[in-house]
């Protein structure tokens, strides 16, 4: 059961499609006691029943440019749902096991790419446009992804640990299991004042490595 922590929730007849939209959503400044206090409950997420991590190893990684992301970036942006959905397959990107560790993507367009297994751990992922993109067990380790509209974005299995949600646009993003059972890994992650729905959060919950802090975020019981 989740309830409206410091995300910005949205009501079941609130949820639409938002993205093309880029509403400036504030978060609620932090207390300095409830962080102290939800510091002590981190812990390991494999102690809970995660399964292991299994990023793709960096030998099986494939060089690719920034400059892919700049392939027909208005025709995604504008309609990631019909890209997402093999509508105009001219437009695909696939991105799939690309290393972009350490990288500064700001402002750049990943809406309806797939991105699967793909190293951005350590990149800049401000302000993207990432909107129903396929990102299931990609590496987004530390990465900082601050006002990103990650509207309908496939997040399952992916390693999220570390990333910073401020102000992000998560509206139906799924943070589950991939098709190898692993968990997204949302250890320390920061959810303040990201776009979320008490739906989306109940689906998220359940997951194992929703602890501490972001767990107070979320709302999670």
């Amino acid at each position: 059961m989740a309830s409206e922590g410091f995300v910005r929730g949205l009501s079941e007849g609130d949820v639409s499609d938002v993205g093309t939209s880029r509403p400036w959503v504030r978060g609620h400044a932090l207390a300095a006691a409830c962080a102290a206090a939800c510091a002590a409950l981190w812990c390991d997420p494999a102690v809970l029943g995660g399964a292991a991590r299994a990023t793709t190893p960096v030998g099986e990684l494939r060089a690719c440019k920034v400059s892919e992301f700049d392939k027909f970036a208005d025709v995604r942006a504008k309609f990631s749902q019909e890209v997402g959905g093999g509508g105009l397959p001219e437009a695909t990107l696939d991105l799939s096991r690309c290393d972009y560790r350490g990288k500064d993507l700001t402002n750049k367009v990943f809406s309806g790419a797939i991105i699967k297994g793909a190293d951005f751990s350590g990149s800049k992922l401000v302000n993207i446009e990432m909107s129903r993109t396929r990102a299931q067990s990609a590496n987004f380790e530390g990465v900082d992804m601050r006002d990103a509209n990650a509207y309908s974005t496939n997040f399952n299995g992916a390693n999220l640990r570390g990333v910073d949600f401020e102000n992000a646009i998560l509206t139906l993003a799924t943070f589950g299991q991939d098709e190898d059972g692993v968990w997204a890994d949302l250890t320390g992650t920061n959810f303040e004042g990201a776009l979320i729905s008490d739906s989306d959060i109940r689906r998220a919950c359940p997951n194992p490595t929703i602890v501490g802090l972001t767990k107070a975020q979320l709302g999670c019981r």
